[in-house]
């Protein structure tokens, strides 16, 4: 089991990515127990996966402390959902981050001061890339004069963590 998850990875993260890959923590899901104690329990899990297992993995030098992801494997040890990272082995260049400064910096030439702003490191399912998103913590009016203000509107801009080319700008309401 162990070998066959250590292949997969490096065959999506590379080598030299998959070693600085952090295991975290993981859970097993005893399915064929559940299936014979609790059969409604299992209808409702058995397409969960048997391995939860979370990795995490950082780089200082460009200011992210730790970005955490998971993965499922089934018990056979196959991907049951796939490990929310790029493809970096098949395009190594996706490792390879702007700093957290530099993502401030870009942020501040589109209105997002320093001093009032907050970074976020995410994994973009959409772009099948690493994002750099920065909150103007300060509040804003929605867009929307209808929408309900709830726990208040922020302004946030999106960049590709690669290349600092900005993805979007935008507003988002909390609603909780």
């Amino acid at each position: 089991m162990r070998h066959r998850l250590d292949e997969h990875l490096r065959e999506k993260l590379g080598d030299t990515f998959a070693q600085n890959l952090k295991f975290e923590e993981g859970e097993w899901l005893d399915l064929k127990n559940l299936r014979k104690k609790f059969p409604s329990v299992y209808e409702e899990n058995a397409e969960l996966g048997s391995y939860d297992l979370l990795f995490s993995f950082s780089d200082p030098y460009k200011g992210l402390k730790a970005f955490f992801t998971k993965m499922v494997l089934n018990e056979d040890g196959s991907v049951n959902r796939e490990i929310r990272l790029p493809d970096i082995a098949s395009n190594p260049a996706k490792a390879d981050i702007i700093s957290c400064w530099d993502a401030y910096s870009i942020a501040a030439n589109h209105g997002f001061p320093s001093e009032f702003s907050s970074a976020e490191f995410e994994y973009s399912e959409d772009r099948k890339a690493f994002v750099w998103i920065i909150t103007d913590t300060r509040e804003t009016e929605p867009d929307d004069p209808l929408m309900p203000r709830f726990n208040g509107t922020y302004k946030h801009i999106e960049m590709d963590a690669n290349t600092g080319t900005v993805v979007r700008i935008y507003k988002e309401t909390i609603a909780l």
